[in-house]
């Protein structure tokens, strides 16, 4: 069963506001144009900039992910684009107390039923038990979908992420925990998709909103 951990995979290039993002040596690297003024930013323009790359190094950390989650059937601008764009106004207009954390943090979008209730079951091992209930109603849905299963550390920057061998009917899945350490809280998702989303067939009735799932800190 494959198992995602960071922005494996991922071929980015290009720039969204001030960052330029590319490859390089197999990672992704986010560089910041050159600043020419010699006007003094505010508050408020710093705290933006210190939004944007958070919101940034979060979407770098989880894109193997959203490349699915945030598919389009005829895009407009590449996946990365699309999941940043989607979460950016996310965490800008999320509750201060939010802002802490990463339930805001959205790694998919679609049409696709989502689940009616999920929770942390067990953790052990290194190891979470992720389970889940029905479809909601109203929303298609396959019991063979696939369900895909992410933890994030957002202090280290580090995830775990599967969704290969994992479908809607099993309503659980052992997760492998990211690298943590005392005091770090790992945040938990799951979200659904087709089998022609995970192959790259891609609509917005190919993949579910994810969800958050719930916390645990070491």
């Amino acid at each position: 069963m494959a198992i995602v951990t960071g922005n494996q995979g991922i071929e980015l290039s290009g720039r969204i506001g001030n960052v330029i993002y590319s490859r390089r040596y197999g990672k992704t690297v986010a560089s910041a144009l050159p600043d020419v003024s010699n006007v003094k930013r505010s508050p408020r323009q710093l705290k933006r900039q210190a939004d944007f790359a958070h919101v940034m190094a979060l979407m770098q950390l989880v894109g193997e992910l959203t490349r699915i989650g945030f598919g389009r059937e005829n895009p407009t601008r590449s996946t990365f684009h699309e999941a940043f764009s989607y979460n950016m106004p996310l965490y800008e207009n999320a509750p201060e107390s939010e802002k802490e954390g990463l339930s805001w943090l959205q790694i998919s979008d679609g049409w696709l039923a989502g689940t009616g209730q999920a929770a942390i079951d067990n953790i052990a091992e290194g190891e979470a038990l992720i389970g889940w209930g029905d479809p909601v109603p109203g929303r298609k849905y396959n019991d063979m979908d696939q369900a895909m299963v992410v933890a994030v550390n957002d202090r280290q920057l580090s995830m775990t992420g599967m969704h290969d061998g994992i479908f809607r009917g099993m309503k659980q899945a052992l997760l492998p925990m990211p690298p943590t350490a005392p005091g770090d809280t790992i945040w938990f998702f799951i979200a659904f998709f087709t089998e022609k989303q995970a192959l790259g067939k891609y609509s917005l009735n190919g993949s579910s909103v994810s969800q958050f799932v719930g916390k645990w800190t070491d």
